[in-house]
């Protein structure tokens, strides 16, 4: 054998005895302690052990419940050295201490133990420590491990820390829109939010039809679902109103406009106009009367209707400003027949716009062509029967201011 391992086996005898004589001396010292419980079947190791060792002065002190478990359950094999002081060394799987392990429906969390719990009790958790969990919220807060969404909450499909922090959780601390499957009004109905303010708008439509959560204000505008009519919000304070060359007219603009096309107007209600017709069809901002329209007066309405402009539907005779003959041409209106008596175009000589035919007096100064010419017997009374036979120019006798008597008797003409 050499020398080498001749000291090797020394020193292993030197150690055996050193330990023998450290057990012997241990054992002695705490005899009285290990028998002082014999009588409640407590083993050696057991709580009196505990309760006279200053397990303190280890690093770890027992405190709570950890002082009624038993020295071997933790020092498994008689080692005391290297012994864990962490929770998770003892209290998870596949350690040598086969202490209680977490729950499976416990928690997503880290393994510091100690942020929630206590060795007094370890159930129910007397502290929470949220930096510690490393689930979501809904992974606890979900109405069965801890107190969840409230009945009334809105509807999101987003995690609680979107808009909840664990130092504040109520009121909100911030607000993410996203995720909300809940329309705007579900939320801001007055109650839950704010709502619709006094002034606004009559609208059935949501809010997302002209807001944003973007920027709330100003607003986009969809006209749809609009329950008022268009005055209610343009009166020139909330929202453009009339303008001041508009024509004069009632405030119901939907009965000419459109919201898809404002300008030009898409039909003109005439009920709604409240300024004559010239105040519109003056030319510029509707057509107005055209170059060969007969002269007259601007009350259009006086022969024109709304309902059908051209033709006329009637002819108010008191709002024609020019001679007969300017509208009786032939051409704008009837003129004279081929029958009619050789005169000037003073119709209204003769005529009256009342009772046009027949005529209500004859003014023969208007009369170019003889008496005989009309004075015929057909056209108007001719020469009777018992008139002496003459030739055919009556004004050589007769006068148009006294027809009868003749004032003279021209005898050339007596035939």
């Amino acid at each position: 054998m050499s020398p080498n391992s001749r000291n090797k086996i020394a020193g292993c005898w030197i150690q055996r005895a050193a330990f023998s004589v450290l057990f012997l001396w241990f054992s002695l010292l705490f005899s009285p302690v290990l028998y002082a419980q014999s009588s409640e079947n407590v083993p050696a190791s057991s709580t009196s052990l505990n309760a006279q060792f200053d397990h303190f002065s280890t690093g770890f002190d027992l405190t709570g419940a950890h002082r009624q478990v038993r020295c071997e359950t933790c020092h498994v094999g008689g080692i005391f050295k290297g012994s864990p002081i962490a929770c998770v060394g003892c209290h998870a799987s596949g350690t040598r201490v086969q202490a209680s392990v977490k729950s499976a429906n416990h928690i997503l969390s880290s393994n510091n133990c100690v942020d929630c719990h206590t060795t007094t009790a370890w159930a129910p958790a007397t502290k929470f420590d949220h930096t510690q969990i490393i689930g979501s919220c809904a992974s606890c807060h979900n109405g069965q491990q801890a107190k969840g969404k409230s009945l009334g909450h809105i509807q999101t499909a987003l995690d609680c820390s979107s808009c909840h922090t664990t130092i504040t959780f109520s009121p909100v601390a911030k607000f993410d829109h996203r995720g909300l499957t809940d329309s705007c009004s579900g939320c801001h109905n007055g109650v839950r939010s704010t709502g619709k303010i006094a002034t606004h708008i009559p609208t059935t439509k949501e809010c997302d039809a002209c807001h944003t959560t973007v920027a709330w204000r100003p607003a986009g505008f969809s006209h749809e679902g609009i329950s008022s009519n268009c005055l209610s919000c343009h009166d020139g304070v909330r929202s453009i109103g009339k303008n001041i060359s508009h024509i004069s007219s009632s405030g119901q603009c939907e009965a000419c406009h459109i919201t898809s096309i404002w300008k030009p107007v898409k039909v003109v209600d005439h009920s709604q106009v409240s300024g004559s017709c010239v105040s519109c069809h003056n030319g510029n901002i509707a057509t107005g009367k055209n170059v060969t329209h007969v002269s007259s007066s601007n009350s259009c309405q006086s022969c024109h209707s709304v309902n059908q402009w051209n033709p006329v539907v009637r002819v108010d005779h008191s709002q024609i400003s020019g001679g007969c003959a300017s509208c009786h041409n032939g051409t704008t209106a009837t003129g004279k027949t081929v029958t009619h008596i050789a005169s000037t175009n003073a119709c209204e000589s003769c005529h009256v716009t009342s009772t046009f035919k027949p005529a209500s007096k004859v003014d023969h100064t208007q009369v170019s062509g003889t008496c005989a010419s009309c004075h015929n017997g057909s056209t108007a009374t001719g020469k009777s029967a018992t008139h002496i036979s003459s030739t055919t120019f009556c004004s050589s006798c007769h006068t148009t201011m006294s027809w009868r008597p003749a004032t003279k008797v021209d005898h050339t003409q007596v035939i």
